[in-house]
């Protein structure tokens, strides 16, 4: 494929992921939150509720949040007669305090999760395209790509794998090619400073606490 016709859906297929992949990370942070904090209320309390941090507003966008609305909220004018259960839950519903609890909560569950991430394999994978027009009018060009995958260990070391191939061509005088390709293994253990379980897992075992307390 000609490289300046693939160049523009190269960039276009890049843009297409980045946009669909925030939604779908913090879909899966919900999940991955939400599973933590039901297994541990389940083992604090012998069973998990439907907890969430979402409220009835929590779908709609910060500009289409006006004063006229926010006061409307507030004052209805209407006179509602309530249940002392229904009111305490009107009041647990309604409370700014116990939303911002909730959310502290989710923040403690979201650690972590980040936490749990650092030792699991991270999936990488780059790629790139150049062309080049030399003085004497040579044209050429170049495809990159870069895939392979990370992990930090408990023990305080990391590992990694990465191949990397290059493409080269001249569409100019002689058509000829070259390619090379390049596998990287790369394994780091501390010795002393940051060396053992203890000390690189500190972290994750200190956010496992943050949730229960």
């Amino acid at each position: 494929m000609n490289i300046l016709k693939a160049l523009p859906f190269l960039a276009g297929t890049s843009f297409l992921l980045l946009g669909c992949s925030a939604g779908f990370y913090q879909k899966q942070a919900d999940q991955d939150v939400y599973a933590i904090l039901q297994r541990v209320e389940k083992d604090i309390f012998g069973k998990s509720s439907d907890f969430s941090i979402k409220t009835p507003h929590s779908g709609q966008k910060p500009k289409s949040v006006t004063t006229r609305k926010i006061l409307d909220r507030s004052s209805s004018g209407k006179t509602v007669k309530l249940s002392l259960d229904d009111a305490i839950s009107q009041a647990i519903a309604q409370s700014r305090e116990y939303q911002s609890q909730k959310e502290r909560l989710y923040l403690s569950a979201l650690t972590l999760t980040g936490e749990r991430h650092r030792f699991k394999p991270y999936f990488f994978g780059r790629s790139g395209a150049d062309y080049e027009r030399a003085p004497d009018g040579e044209r050429s060009g170049t495809v990159g790509t870069d895939i392979g995958v990370d992990q930090a260990l408990k023990t305080g070391g990391s590992m990694g794998i990465s191949i990397a191939n290059d493409l080269l061509r001249y569409f100019t005088g002689d058509p000829r090619r070259s390619a090379a390709s390049v596998l990287n293994l790369n394994i780091t253990q501390p010795l002393l400073r940051g060396a053992g379980r203890g000390v690189a897992a500190e972290n994750l075992t200190q956010a496992n606490r943050n949730v229960v307390y």
